[in-house]
């Protein structure tokens, strides 16, 4: 779902969809709401509460995925995921002495924090302290996101031609996410590499 529809969806029906999309959408919806807090159409804190609750869902999903469902689920149902045991293997052996360092470096690398989740299960770590390291991170990275919407939300009321503006403020915050995306990809296995020796 793109910047518009996600705007529209959360502008018309406010909190309701809210918690499903963030499980499924992650960081456009919590830039959407950022940038819908500066027009004061929804309330930041709770949308933040709501978006941070559907992030820690998620992770809890693909946890569960992995404890119970096992390498065999990933082998038949994994790439319905994109998830592969060519990606979870090499990262559950260092989950046992690097967990908590992995799942919070991880949440704000889009790309490969799916397959964290599901390797935390595979290792069995505990859900208690799945929970306390992805709460932790989840708050972190809600707020950074939540605070670029809404900052690009007050740059635009500064401007008399509001719609041109919006426009240019909707190009730049979807080139932030892509890059972001793109950087994450391209330095997970490198940083990773190095950050859990």
């Amino acid at each position: 779902m793109d910047f518009d529809a996600l705007t529209t969806l959360i502008s018309t029906y406010k909190y309701i969809f809210l918690f499903p999309l963030a499980i499924i959408e992650g960081p456009i919806l919590t830039i959407v709401a950022g940038f819908l807090t500066s027009l004061q159409v929804i309330s930041g804190p709770y949308a933040s509460l709501i978006i941070i609750s559907g992030d820690l869902a998620g992770a809890m999903i693909y946890y569960f995925f992995g404890r119970y469902g096992g390498r065999n689920f990933i082998s038949k149902w994994g790439h319905f995921f994109r998830l592969s045991l060519t990606q979870t293997e090499p990262m559950e052996k260092r989950f046992e002495k690097h967990a908590g360092k992995i799942l919070i470096i991880g949440k704000f690398l889009p790309v490969i924090n799916t397959v964290i989740s599901v390797t935390a299960g595979l290792s069995r770590m505990r859900l208690r302290k799945f929970l306390y390291y992805n709460l932790i991170s989840a708050i972190l990275k809600t707020i950074l996101l939540i605070l670029i919407g809404f900052y690009f939300g007050k740059a635009c009321h500064q401007f008399n031609d509001y719609s041109a503006y919006a426009s240019l403020s909707l190009l730049l915050l979807i080139s932030l996410v892509i890059g972001l995306s793109i950087f994450g990809k391209k330095m997970s296995k490198k940083y990773f590499k190095e950050a859990i020796r």
